[in-house]
């Protein structure tokens, strides 16, 4: 089956990379149980959506056939991407990692101040991040998903390298 690749960007935009979603339903003998959690790997050329199952599974979810569904942070509502956090207050519960760190802060007392401070910082050093992938891959052949799946010091190597090879990183434009 064809995909136009405007509905595939479409599609890619949708179901990034560390997505956290659900399975509903996938008519597969080898398909993880329904209500199975797992994270977007990516989206091939045709539209499958790439996954890594809770259960181990790699199967992927085939385009306009299987149905999965994003699971949301029950704080905040927003797409959880990345590993959750377990709620302090509902064991139960996923979270996104902001929400998870401001329940943690939370709980050993600190302020509303403090909790935005610390949640700033994160943001930052999140959008730092970003924005080196973002100047990597402009210099280099490295795709995102690759870069995404780096630990900082090894993001940091690269750049290290792009420099070395006379490469100027303006984190400004």
């Amino acid at each position: 089956m064809r995909i136009k690749k405007e509905e595939l960007e479409k599609l890619r935009n949708e179901y990034p990379v560390g997505l956290r979603v659900m399975l509903k339903k996938m008519d597969d003998v080898q398909a993880p149980p329904t209500g199975t959690k797992g994270f977007v790997r990516g989206v091939d050329d045709i539209g499958n959506i790439m996954m890594r199952w809770d259960n181990g599974s790699g199967l992927s979810v085939i385009y306009n056939e299987d149905k999965i569904e994003k699971v949301k942070c029950k704080k905040c509502g927003k797409d959880i991407i990345g590993y959750p956090a377990m709620s302090r207050f509902n064991e139960i519960d996923e979270v996104c990692s902001e929400c998870g760190t401001r329940e943690s802060l939370e709980v050993v007392g600190a302020n509303e101040s403090e909790i935005n401070n610390v949640v700033n910082l994160i943001r930052k050093a999140k959008m730092d991040r970003d924005v080196l992938i973002n100047k990597i891959i402009k210099l280099t052949d490295y795709k995102k998903e690759d870069l995404e799946k780096k630990t900082d010091s090894e993001l940091f190597d690269i750049y290290l390298y792009l420099e070395d090879m006379g490469l100027v990183l303006n984190f400004d434009d």
